[in-house]
């Protein structure tokens, strides 16, 4: 059985949603270092060991020949790593703009473990009826935070999320209260017991470009059996 409700967010998760859009720039200043700077000082240094090697003369061509071949290298990656951050930037403004969260209300439903192509994260698969499946995937199931568990809980290999009773899941009966542009999961609220889900060597495609915490998937495109 499966719910879902529209609230109005509450300040506590507007603020939440707000350091998510600030801390993207961390990830933006990351990449710039490791895929721009880095291989820029490293392939230039290495043209200009090679001139100096074979031609020293043509040291300062050699030099910019590789700052050229790391612009190539590196520029798909850079591209792509941008338009994703703009993207899911869109989508969180759009969040923050409306400022509705979705609770979707889950009981007695299965759950099967599956993985992502493209991804080591973790990922559960909740069947919610007939024609409709919960997809979840992410680090953020393994975190204390999304279950408002106590940070002093050891990871415990026996569940899926480390966690023990009572923030184990999946469950078979919880609350999970997203944001329904993005998909960004604010929390997970347990309500009934562990629900231990069914090992799959199953590989889902990627849904989208963005990589979505949460998707409501439907039961073809999810290949729930």
């Amino acid at each position: 059985m499966v719910q879902i409700q529209i609230r109005p967010g509450t300040v506590e998760e507007r603020r939440l949603v707000e350091g998510w859009l600030r801390s993207d720039y961390a990830g933006w200043v990351f990449v710039g270092v490791l895929f721009a700077v880095i291989p820029f000082l490293l392939f230039g240094q290495l043209g200009w060991g090679l001139g100096i090697a074979f031609a020293p003369h043509l040291a300062a061509l050699w030099r910019f020949i590789g700052w050229g071949i790391a612009a190539v290298v590196f520029y798909v990656p850079i591209r792509k790593f941008v338009l994703r951050q703009r993207q899911i930037r869109s989508k969180l403004a759009d969040d923050l703009n409306d400022f509705q969260v979705q609770e979707i209300v889950v009981a007695y439903c299965s759950a099967r473990q599956v993985s992502i192509q493209g991804s080591d994260e973790p990922a559960v698969l909740i069947e919610l009826d007939q024609d409709r499946g919960l997809l979840l995937h992410g680090d953020y199931l393994l975190q204390h935070a999304t279950y408002g568990a106590s940070t002093a809980s050891e990871f415990n290999s026996e569940y899926f999320n480390g966690l023990p009773s009572p923030w184990s899941f999946p469950s078979d009966r919880f609350v999970l209260t997203r944001l329904p542009h993005s998909g960004r999961v604010l929390s997970i609220t347990i309500h009934g017991e562990y629900l231990a889900p069914e090992k799959s060597e199953q590989k889902l495609p990627s849904l989208n470009s963005l990589n979505r915490e949460s998707s409501i998937v439907e039961r073809e495109m999810a290949r729930l059996h």
